[in-house]
């Protein structure tokens, strides 16, 4: 069988002068079973999530959820994929002539527009998780039962440019742009449509937030991209961010934009937002101790976010982000990471 199996694995050493510390191991490995037709591919997929723990001291803070006692998890995951593409050409120019007058002239010949229908079923289970230690949000998975369908818009160019080879001959030299990319994806939240507790302070609300995600790339070096959220339930905007990406091939890119966040006035996003982020958001003195006990969360989160990426030095990358606070003009998060890609 055409099986495709993908693993990651990840052994982490948390050292904080506040709460427990210790070592986390974390393995998912992930079976899939790709089928391809002539008008559609179907992607089903099964996987499994172990995570084991070796606490060595126990402390309990205020803000965790259990005593950091429980020493493993066991996840299951199961996703299905379904998409397709309609594409059509459309002729432009019948190319230019490879010779000495035409060298460093450019041209589009072709362009090319495509539309890609998708569905996406995924479902992870669900386990309690209080007791774990909290380092991060790995260590709180919500349990997921969600359908997505999307439907994005690409369109692409051809590009033909006279250049010298090695030998000083003209030649023809082409590449492809994808310039254009528009994607519009909505979703289905089963188990808030099964939901029983929490109904008088927030209704059932399954149907999952629209987003608008669009990307221009005029240049091979540039691009932007501009994402919003809207709830389909009020018609507000949840959550918009916009960034401008420029990068060099082999050299590695530099993204700079900003995140704007509306307070969480759902279910969902309360739980997926709030909870997970609540022993940061208290450490760095952006909620207080009575907001978190009570539940009342009602800040706007607006970020400007950059991150910087070397890959000059391969196989090893150089990866620095940073968040900054617009509303409090003080610094969020920094990160440093240093990464080896073997293939």
């Amino acid at each position: 069988l055409p099986l495709e199996v993908v693993a990651e694995a990840q052994a982490v050493n948390f050292y904080r002068p506040t709460g427990s510390t210790g070592q986390r191991y974390d393995l998912s490995p992930r079976v899939s079973l790709p089928i391809h037709t002539k008008y559609f591919s179907l992607e089903p997929a099964v996987g499994l999530r172990q995570t084991s723990y070796e606490t060595e001291t126990t402390e309990t803070v205020k803000w965790d959820t259990g005593n950091n006692t429980k020493e493993s998890r066991t996840l299951g995951e199961f996703e299905i994929t379904a998409f397709s593409e309609i594409a059509r050409l459309y002729s432009l120019n019948s190319g230019i002539e490879a010779n000495k007058e035409n060298v460093g002239q450019s041209e589009w010949i072709s362009m090319r527009h495509s539309i890609q229908p998708r569905v996406n079923y995924h479902k992870l289970t669900d386990q309690n998780q209080a007791n774990l230690p909290y380092y991060d949000s790995l260590d709180r998975l919500p349990a997921q039962d969600e359908i997505t369908y999307s439907i994005t818009n690409v369109l692409g160019v051809h590009n033909e440019q006279i250049s010298l080879d090695k030998d000083k001959n003209p030649t023809n030299a082409s590449s492809h742009l994808d310039f254009i990319r528009f994607n519009l994806e909505h979703g289905f939240d089963s188990k808030d449509a099964r939901r029983s507790n929490d109904l008088d302070e927030y209704p059932k609300r399954p149907l999952m937030d629209v987003l608008a995600d669009l990307e221009i790339t005029p240049k091979e070096y540039l691009s932007l991209n501009s994402r919003t959220w809207v709830s389909p339930y009020s018609g507000d905007v949840t959550r918009h961010n916009h960034s401008i990406t420029l990068r060099k091939p082999q050299w590695g890119y530099w993204t700079t934009g900003l995140d704007f966040r509306n307070e969480p006035d759902e279910y969902w996003r309360k739980r997926k937002y709030l909870d997970e982020r609540q022993a940061y958001l208290l450490y760095q003195g952006l909620v207080t101790r009575e907001d978190v006990k009570w539940g009342r969360y009602d800040r706007k989160v607006n970020m400007w976010r950059n991150i910087f990426q070397i890959d000059a030095f391969e196989p090893f990358s150089l990866r620095v982000e940073h968040w900054y606070d617009l509303e409090d003009h003080h610094p969020l998060e920094y990160r440093v990471s240093l990464d080896y890609i073997h293939q």
